[in-house]
């Protein structure tokens, strides 16, 4: 066995505690779900289940944020870490019985078999990401003009935004077409402002901090329109693109910035998720107060994490498991209903004209469609444009990292959260296209002529 400092390349430390952290999990897990009294079944498919992440992990031990380890960190917080707490009674106000559970381990570990095998099966060369994110010449470089220009269409993106109520909870938009102009002004614009940070990744501090700033400008657009997780998210994005800067510094013989500097954001996270609920309770009533303590918003932002209840009530709704689920597809399709509203009416009792929706969790949403056959398709093709997408982070003749291709993966690491424990719809298809598309404006708007 190689030396343990063999077995890290990217952020030694970081790795380090996470296969500590994962090694205490497996032992804990496994001791609470026993001593709960969980029947032998539920206890052997979820070792499993660890088993399977535990080589996953051990595979990528390189690059943590690979594709298939990535997709098994997003799997394990949507699903595989409140399984035992279920079992064990920790998660007091949740009850979900051991033969849902049983049920929901098996489409787990069958979306995330599928992600795996799409990763590995050539499949990702047929996805024209390539042509997206790599420039044919020299990208610009970052400058205060260019802050400044980039603050400018936040500010402008922003006001159209609050203007016309698009992406606002609770509120229609007003104006036609309003998914483009979201996916490009709040999207777009949030992919412009990542752009922005990779490049000042390779300069000094104080570009930095700029790119920090239109980050934090993003932030609080997304509090005046009352939102509250997807400040997180935006967080979530910037840290994996520090975590990818470390190529190019290295390439560049420069020394990587530390993940210290999120603290700078880190710091305004409670607050702007209390202005925003401040402004969505105004509007749509409920709680004054998000968390009243720090634990309390913890707890908040994992139960909007967590897609095990949502799984379980998909899973029991339809009964045993079945490979096509008879095809609910085809019914849905002459309906012209997605499988997100069928699960909210059938399931939850929301009605048509309610602006309200709760979801099917991803592997929920192909099941109804498709049955277990939808879940492996879908996620198999999910894998490979994952691994698409990370294949172009390191230019092959070049040997240096891409910032657009760093830019498009941080944002798919965020979607990927989002298509797990919420949904997997034709709205996230539509979504990534857009994405794409944005980025490659970037490139055409950057590329130094």
């Amino acid at each position: 066995m190689p030396h343990i400092s063999t077995l890290f390349q990217r952020r030694p430390f970081a790795a380090l505690s996470f296969y500590v952290c994962w090694f205490l999990w497996v032992l804990t897990s496994i001791y609470w779900i026993t001593t709960a009294g969980a029947g032998t079944d539920i206890i052997s498919l979820y070792a499993l289940y660890l088993i399977l992440n535990s080589i996953i992990f051990y595979l990528h031990r390189r690059e943590l944020l690979a594709p298939p380890s990535l997709y098994s960190m997003i799997c394990f917080a949507s699903f595989g870490f409140n399984i035992p707490l279920i079992i064990s009674g920790f998660v007091g106000d949740i009850h979900i019985s051991e033969s849902a559970l049983y049920k929901v381990v098996i489409i787990v570990l069958l979306s995330q078999t599928s992600f795996v095998i799409g990763c590995y099966s050539g499949l990702y060369r047929i996805f024209p990401i390539t042509w997206i994110v790599l420039y044919r010449g020299r990208s610009r470089d970052t400058s205060i003009q260019l802050f400044v220009i980039i603050l400018l269409i936040v500010i402008g993106a922003g006001y159209y935004r609050i203007n016309f109520h698009l992406g606002e909870a609770g509120v229609q938009p007003t104006i036609q077409y309003a998914g483009i102009h979201q996916y490009l002004l709040f999207d777009g614009v949030l992919l412009l402002c990542l752009w922005y940070l990779a490049k000042s990744l390779c300069k000094n501090r104080f570009y930095i901090i700029l790119a920090l700033l239109l980050l934090l400008s993003m932030v609080f657009v997304q509090a005046l329109l009352g939102w509250r997780g997807a400040i997180v998210e935006i967080l979530i994005i910037t840290a994996v693109v520090f975590w990818y800067q470390l190529k190019s510094n290295n390439n560049n013989k420069r020394r990587s910035y530390s993940f210290l500097w999120l603290l700078l954001p880190l710091m305004f996270v409670s607050s702007m998720m209390q202005l925003g609920n401040t402004i969505r309770t105004e509007r749509l009533g409920g709680e004054q107060e998000y968390a009243k303590t720090k634990e309390d918003l913890v707890l908040r932002i994992f139960r909007r994490t967590q897609g095990t209840t949502r799984l379980s009530a998909v899973l029991e709704h339809f009964g045993s498991l079945t490979f096509t689920n008879d095809y609910l597809v085809k019914h849905l399709y002459d309906k012209n209903i997605s499988n997100t509203i069928y699960i909210d009416r059938n399931v939850y009792g929301i009605l048509p004209y309610q602006s309200h929706s709760v979801g099917a969790s991803g592997p929920g949403g192909a099941y109804t469609s498709i049955g277990m056959i939808g879940v492996f398709a879908c996620y198999l093709l999910l894998g490979a444009i994952y691994q698409s997408c990370y294949s172009n982070i390191i230019e092959g003749s070049k040997k240096e990292t891409n910032a657009l291709s760093i830019v498009l993966y941080a944002y798919m690491a965020v979607l990927m959260q989002s298509m797990m424990s919420e949904n997997f719809s034709m709205n996230d298809v539509n979504n990534i296209i857009a994405v794409c598309f944005s980025v490659y404006l970037i490139k055409i708007g950057t590329q130094k002529r």
